[in-house]
C-alpha cells in the first residue's frame, strides 16, 4: 500500500502522538511487551490475551476407518459468546468463516497419516472451541490457541503446564516510508494474516506467517509491495 492509503487508514493525531511520545494506544510504553497466557491441562487448553478468553476442550478417540481423511480425523466446533449484539444468522456466518480459516491451519500442523494407530484404527481429535470476549484480531488469537492445543496433544497429552508468552507486537504498517510497529488498535482489529515480532535492542524484525515460515526485515518491503 502507498502512503496515501495509510494516511486515510490511520488517524493523523495518533500517528503524531506515536512518533512524539512513543506510547502505545493502550497506555503501554513502546518497549513494554504484551503477554499471552496459555494454560494446558488434561483435555483442555485455555488462552488469555487482555480481554480475550478462548477455551478449547479436546477429546481423542479411536475410530474404525479404512482411509485416513483429515476431515474425519479432526472435527471442529466453535461457540462465540462475545457476539451478543449480532443476529443468529450473522453468528453462524462468522463461526463458519473462522472454522474454515482454522481448518487451513490444522492441515498445516497435523499429518493425517500419523493418526493411524498400530491396531489399524485412526485417532479422531475433536476440538470444542468457546470464545468469550475479544481483543485485537480474534482470528489471530483463535489460530494461536488452536495451534497451541494441537501441539499440546502431539507432545504432552497429559501434562499440565502454563506458558507465558511475551508478544512484542502483533502488526505493522508503513507511513511516509517509515515502518511503524504497533501503530494503533485499528491494526489489531483488522490484521489477521501477518504477525511481526520486534526484537528489542535490534533493528531486525521477523515476519511470521501461520505456516511457521520466517522472513527477515528485508522482505517486509517486498511483501508490502504485493498487498
Amino acid at each position: 500500500m502507498d502512503a496515501d492509503i495509510f494516511r486515510e487508514m490511520f488517524p493523523q493525531d495518533y500517528i503524531k502522538r506515536f512518533l512524539e511520545k512513543n506510547v502505545r494506544i493502550d497506555g503501554r510504553q513502546f518497549k513494554q511487551p504484551r503477554q499471552i497466557i496459555i494454560e494446558f491441562g488434561e483435555g483442555f487448553t485455555n488462552y488469555q490475551y487482555a480481554d480475550c478468553f478462548i477455551s478449547i476442550k479436546h477429546i481423542i478417540r479411536e475410530i474404525e476407518s479404512k482411509e485416513v481423511d483429515l476431515n474425519q480425523c479432526i472435527r471442529l466446533s466453535i461457540i462465540m459468546d462475545n457476539q451478543e449484539d449480532l443476529s443468529n444468522i450473522d453468528k453462524v456466518r462468522i463461526e463458519k468463516h473462522f472454522l474454515s480459516q482454522i481448518q487451513d491451519v490444522v492441515i498445516q500442523i497435523v499429518d493425517p497419516q500419523r493418526l493411524r494407530t498400530l491396531n489399524d484404527k485412526v485417532k479422531q481429535i475433536e476440538l470444542y472451541i468457546r470464545v468469550a470476549g475479544g481483543d485485537g484480531s480474534l482470528l489471530s488469537h483463535l489460530i494461536n490457541c488452536v495451534s497451541s492445543s494441537l501441539q499440546q496433544i502431539k507432545h504432552f497429552e497429559t501434562q499440565n503446564s502454563i506458558i507465558y508468552k511475551e508478544i512484542k507486537c502483533q502488526t505493522f504498517a508503513v507511513f511516509e516510508d517509515q515502518i511503524l510497529v504497533d501503530p494503533s488498535d485499528f491494526e489489531e482489529k483488522n490484521s489477521s494474516i501477518i504477525t511481526v515480532i520486534h526484537i528489542l535492542g535490534d533493528e531486525q524484525f521477523i515476519l511470521k506467517k501461520y505456516d511457521g515460515k520466517s522472513m527477515n526485515y528485508n522482505l517486509i518491503q517486498q511483501i508490502i509491495q504485493l498487498l
